[in-house]
């Protein structure tokens, strides 16, 4: 089920399925979402990882679009998310999960009923993808990635 508004004679957007319910038994529930929605304030990557130097961009999100934000990383400054079909705000049939800088995001869709709030920090602690060692690191970089710097280059195990 969708609803839309009508003004004036012109249909508005429909809602996203999830955002709609039939109150069948009289509870009035809002329907739990397996994490926490998200709108994206700016465009952007998101990636495999949070070094954003050496972790492939797995998709593009554009402002204004909507996400499901499934879990943070451990400093609160990182989004774990599964990337949603903007039309039926579901995620993909081959899910796309990666991570992006928490503070691209709101909580909250637009169409969030009045009175209901979500944070970011609801969602569960995940750690990211480790930094692979390469030479081309830089020394803070290096130490992450378990290797040493030697002033040149970053030497790994």
């Amino acid at each position: 089920w969708t609803v839309a508004a009508v003004q004036d004679g012109s249909y508005g957007p429909t809602s996203p399925v999830w955002s709609f319910s039939i109150d069948v038994d009289g509870t009035c529930e809002i329907p739990e979402l397996p994490g926490v929605p998200g709108t994206s304030k700016s465009n952007h990557y998101c990636r495999e990882g949070t070094f954003e130097k050496y972790f492939p961009a797995l998709w593009t999100i554009e402002e204004g679009d909507r996400v499901l934000a499934i879990a943070r990383n451990p400093f609160n400054t990182y989004l774990k998310l599964t990337i949603l079909n903007q039309y039926t705000l579901e995620p993909f049939e081959k899910e796309i999960l990666c991570w992006s800088y928490i503070g691209n995001f709101t909580p909250g869709w637009p169409e969030t009923p009045e009175g209901v709030t979500y944070s970011f920090d609801d969602l569960p602690v995940e750690e990211p993808p480790e930094l692979t060692c390469h030479e081309k690191l830089n020394a803070e970089e290096c130490a992450a990635a378990g290797g040493t710097f030697n002033g040149k280059y970053c030497e790994c195990p």
